[in-house]
């Protein structure tokens, strides 16, 4: 898919809910997806679904036996364009350093939720998105939650989501140019 505006390209691999041959994601569900973005590299991570996108919060993500791990709202990449840095010429260049390294954490954090909030996802990306897929590579089943939604507090353990990765979440990863069988 390629935004018209900016010509950036994106292809994303999920798991949508199916029926009688066709896919759609609810409102209020939660979805495992991998992207491989133009602007932000491979991402992996959870998007909520429905016509209203809505932050997942937080999550917990577990593939097969491997250690649980956290996906945050902070860790999601900002989407779009980033803020400009601004020059202060009456501080040290120490103290500049040190305040645009003070900013540009800021930035980051603020960025991660408001594309979180504004996109309805948890996405991580770089050596984490990597090391998540290679274990999706590897298992075949991945269970994932918000971490809100505490194990024991719903009746039957409902709180989360399990997803077989079998032979067509290979195919459509090399569909995206993002695996191709290695």
């Amino acid at each position: 898919m390629s935004d018209p505006v900016t010509d950036s390209t994106r292809c994303v691999v999920s798991a949508p809910d199916q029926m009688f041959g066709s896919s759609f994601t609810r409102f209020g569900s939660l979805y495992p997806i991998v992207e491989k973005n133009s602007e932000s590299g491979l991402l992996v991570g959870v998007s909520s679904g429905g016509k209203y996108p809505v932050s997942p919060g937080d999550i917990v993500w577990r593939v097969d036996q491997n250690e649980p791990r956290t996906l945050t709202v902070s860790e999601t990449p900002p989407m779009g364009a980033a803020p400009q840095s601004m020059e202060y010429p009456n501080l040290t260049k120490e103290q500049q350093a040190a305040l645009q390294s003070s900013i540009k954490q800021v930035n980051a954090l603020t960025q991660g939720m408001t594309s979180s909030i504004q996109n309805g996802v948890t996405l991580v990306g770089g050596e984490k998105a990597e090391a998540l897929l290679d274990e999706m590579l590897a298992g075949s089943v991945l269970r994932f939650r918000p971490i809100t939604a505490q194990a024991g507090l719903r009746k039957n353990n409902e709180n989360f989501s399990e997803i077989a990765l079998d032979s067509s979440f290979q195919a459509a990863l090399n569909e995206c140019g993002i695996y191709s069988g290695k």
